[in-house]
């Protein structure tokens, strides 16, 4: 441990004790790690077991740790937010970020990073919703788990591409 303290969570809380002169707070929880990623990582965790945070939480932290949810012990995953966590978590990075952002609504990333894990498939699914959505259609959750269940059950292929950028190489659902 490097004996300096990083605040993780309970920022408000800490604020306010400073603002009214408060010494010593209680319901203090000291974490024995080397670096504020492993800090943040450990109450990220905490909040996760504990049910707090949100699904987008969950996911940030799956994707920064890089642990899978064996790896953590007794991570509760029955939880919804740690099972959409998980989902989100498997996202490819454009997508993930387009979920950050509230462009590609959460539910609608739990659907497709929960059952269609191959990032070109991710793409080819979401270029097909946004090829719909700029026609004027409305394209419902219940519909994107049926074309997310085509597009995974579809025969697929890898394909290697030469572009200006050099050699490609991708997976084409021929759905």
């Amino acid at each position: 441990s490097t004996g300096i303290p990083w605040v993780v969570d309970g920022h408000n809380r800490l604020a306010r004790a400073k603002e009214l002169g408060v010494k010593n707070l209680r319901n203090v929880y000291w974490f024995n790690v080397d670096t504020e990623k492993e800090a943040l990582a450990e109450g990220a965790l905490r909040n996760i077991t504990f049910g707090n945070g949100t699904s987008v939480d969950a996911a940030k932290f799956f994707r920064n740790s890089g642990l899978t949810p064996e790896e953590m012990g007794n991570l509760p995953m029955t939880q919804d937010k740690v099972r959409q966590g998980l989902a989100l978590s498997r996202l490819s990075e454009g997508l993930f970020s387009r979920v950050m952002t509230g462009a590609l609504p959460v539910e609608r990333g739990v659907i497709i990073g929960g059952r269609l894990t191959d990032p070109d498939l991710q793409a080819k699914l979401v270029r097909m919703l946004d090829a719909q959505a700029a026609k004027g259609k409305t394209i419902t959750n219940d519909v994107v788990a049926e074309l997310v269940d085509m597009i995974d059950s579809a025969p697929k292929a890898r394909v290697t591409q030469e572009t200006l950028f050099g050699t490609d190489t991708f997976t084409e659902s021929y759905a």
